[in-house]
């Protein structure tokens, strides 16, 4: 350990970076943060068993900065029990998470850190772009217009509002180990898990209007591999079966509820239109569904239509069927009218299949159909 960490003093914030596969992008993440100014920092390095050099790199930053500390795992447990870890061995006041591949602009942790200890905050978001990886190219996401939109100030219901991402906002330190919150053991949904109890509890939560955060989206991350089902979706279930018994342990089950509700159709929803996902996720979620009470606690929860649909799924046996009609529709000369039969014959089906809804059958066909 380096002996400006060994010293024991505490600092301001601590970074944890959870370290796997980033060997070409670890050397610009550390520069980012050392670069900050104005705040005392250390980070924390988690190696987690990756098998390029990204280790390696962050030693050599450690051998050369005290304020960098490397922490090796004795196995592969994916990014939130390093974030766990890191936590656990954190000085700071508060903690931030910044991924791999990702990087922080001047500026954001000691505005973050100001406004923390200005306002007494327990948690201070702020915004970020996504770096597509050609160049300058930069954007912004779609689904966050709305929260990219929003001045300055304090949030009323966090949960709702911030994105559930781990990165993009410093923690109170305290506030999270007193509560015992913690990330899921989960390589898909943990973000997610760990929001959703820490901002359960309504922490004081103020918003910064800069984009300090740069987000990469790149091939090969393990968010891309989610993306394209090179893994499995049970963990989803895990998942949300912990934030249930972390609201029913704090007797804040009533308060959140409809919280946790949305937050299940929104963890669940994305898996369901993917192929590889699509029979374990619905699996999952119907049991899901089951053990906690639907339909009766669910009535009024926006995610009930979807719900209700999942419950009622069966295997789709009418696809054997299906493709010898859109045969047969192919004979049809008129385009426009064929697509429009085709159109009717998959909700059809669909809703054969145990799709009641129609809404929601014909939106399943958009987004790539159950």
């Amino acid at each position: 350990m380096n002996a400006d960490l060994a010293s024991g003093a505490l600092v301001e914030v601590s970074v944890i970076v959870p370290l796997f596969n980033a060997e070409p992008y670890i050397g610009k993440c550390l520069d980012s943060i050392l670069a900050q100014e104005g705040v005392s920092l250390e980070v924390l390095c988690v190696d987690d068993c990756g098998t390029d050099r990204t280790a390696d790199i962050a030693a050599e930053y450690a051998g050369r900065d005290g304020r960098v500390c490397l922490i090796r795992q004795p196995k592969n447990s994916g990014p939130g029990q390093a974030r766990n870890v890191g936590v656990e061995r954190a000085r700071g006041e508060y903690f931030a998470c910044v991924d791999d591949d990702d990087w922080i602009l001047p500026g954001a942790l000691a505005k973050s850190y100001s406004a923390a200890t200005a306002t007494g905050a327990d948690s201070v978001c702020f915004k970020h772009v996504c770096y597509l990886g050609n160049g300058d190219a930069f954007a912004l996401e779609a689904s966050l217009k709305k929260y990219n939109a929003r001045a300055a100030g304090w949030l009323e219901n966090a949960l709702g509002a911030v994105p559930f991402s781990s990165w993009g906002k410093i923690y109170r330190t305290e506030t999270v180990r007193r509560n015992g919150i913690s990330w899921p053991g989960a390589k898909c949904g943990e973000d997610g898990g760990f929001h959703f109890k820490f901002f359960s509890l309504f922490p004081a939560t103020y918003l910064l209007a800069e984009r300090f955060y740069v987000y990469r989206r790149r091939e090969g991350s393990l968010m891309d591999g989610m993306r394209l089902g090179l893994g499995g979706a049970h963990d989803l279930k895990k998942v949300a079966v912990e934030a249930y018994g972390f609201l029913r342990a704090r007797g804040i089950y009533e308060k959140r509820k409809r919280e946790w509700q949305a937050f299940i159709g929104s963890l669940f929803e994305p898996y369901l239109y993917l192929k590889a996902y699509k029979a374990e996720a619905v699996a999952d979620l119907r049991n899901l569904l089951l053990e906690t009470g639907f339909p009766g606690e669910y009535e009024g929860c926006r995610h009930f239509a979807l719900f209700q649909a999942v419950r009622a799924y069966r295997r789709p046996w009418w696809r054997f069927a299906y493709w010898p009609f859109s045969l047969l529709l192919a004979l049809i000369p008129f385009p426009e009218r064929r697509r429009k039969l085709r159109c009717r014959l998959r909700v059809a089906c669909l809703e054969r299949s145990g799709m009641k809804h129609e809404r929601y059958a014909r939106h399943s066909l958009i987004r790539g159909g159950l």
